[in-house]
């Protein structure tokens, strides 16, 4: 009986052995599911901080981008709610730092743009991009672009508005215009003697004279080109007049010169005068007087 009772006992602790075998088999595999779990969420973690530095650095860029370029821009997700702007966006719009996540139609700006808000809109319906050119209460004028940014998942549109101050761009261009609605070529160049701006009329004379006459087009210096005039005594004579002025022995200089193309006789009146700014420089004019010459008058005196 003992010896049954014994034998029972045996089979029970060898069933419990067998069962505590499968327990630590099935606990191992358990163990080495979670440890390859757990090397996967070390990897999606690894990447989630990848991406959160590159987030990061981008962020960074961004900013030190706004800050080097010193262009007030704008901003705003899909409700035109700011989510950023730059320190100069302040002077237009008077933003402090609290007013992240408020809507721009709340803010009055210097501009006199009253379409803004419906051009902001425009892009949040995708609009690509919008430019505009206008004038603030202080007699500024910037040029405003509006662009779209294009949505990544479930991420609504985003808008950015740049304001870029285009006052001294507009009066160089309405300074071209001037010049272009003269007569007479007009080069205006810098303390070096290098051409930075010419007219129309300039332009014309090269091209209907470019085999004819050395290049003389914004970026060049205009003393080179007169010294290629080679042994020719009145480009000699304006090459000295040109630096006299430049170097400031000389308040103004004139030179009348003739200019004969195969079919007809012409004559021209070099002017130089110096630019009155700190920077130096002279601008120069070509003027035709040919009708003096036919009409027995005497041209401008020379100096």
């Amino acid at each position: 009986m003992l010896e049954q009772e014994l034998a029972h006992t045996r089979d029970k602790l060898q069933a419990t052995i067998e069962e505590l075998e499968t327990s630590n088999e099935e606990l191992q595999a358990t163990n080495e599911e979670l440890q390859s779990v757990n090397e996967e969420l070390y990897a999606v973690n690894a990447e989630n901080q990848e991406r959160i530095d590159l987030l990061n650095r981008a962020n960074v860029d961004l900013d030190s981008l706004s800050r080097a370029s010193r262009v007030p821009t704008v901003f705003l997700d899909g409700d035109l709610r700011l989510t950023r702007f730059t320190s100069e966006a302040t002077r237009l719009f008077g933003f402090r730092e609290a007013d992240l996540g408020r809507s721009l139609t709340e803010f009055s700006s210097v501009l006199a743009y009253p379409e803004l808000v419906d051009d902001l809109r425009a892009a949040t319906h995708g609009v690509d991009e919008r430019v505009r050119e206008v004038a603030s209460r202080d007699g500024r004028w910037f040029q405003v672009r509006v662009l779209s940014c294009s949505p990544v998942g479930n991420v609504s549109t985003r808008v950015v508005a740049t304001f870029l101050d285009v006052t001294s761009l507009r009066a160089v261009r309405l300074l071209q215009a001037v010049i272009d609605s003269l007569p007479e070529r007009v080069a205006v160049l810098d303390a070096r003697g290098v051409i930075g701006m010419v007219n129309a009329a300039w332009r014309q004379f090269g091209a209907d004279n470019g085999a004819a006459v050395p290049s003389a087009d914004v970026g060049r210096s205009y003393l080179e080109v007169c010294e290629r005039c080679g042994g020719d005594p009145d480009a000699a004579r304006a090459l000295d007049g040109l630096r006299s002025v430049l170097n400031g022995n000389a308040d103004a200089f004139s030179l009348r010169y003739p200019w004969h193309p195969p079919t007809e006789e012409r004559w021209y009146l070099m002017h130089v005068r110096p630019l009155r700014q700190a920077d130096g420089g002279v601008v120069v004019s070509h003027v035709d007087v040919t009708r003096w010459a036919d009409a027995g008058l005497s041209a401008p005196a020379e100096g």
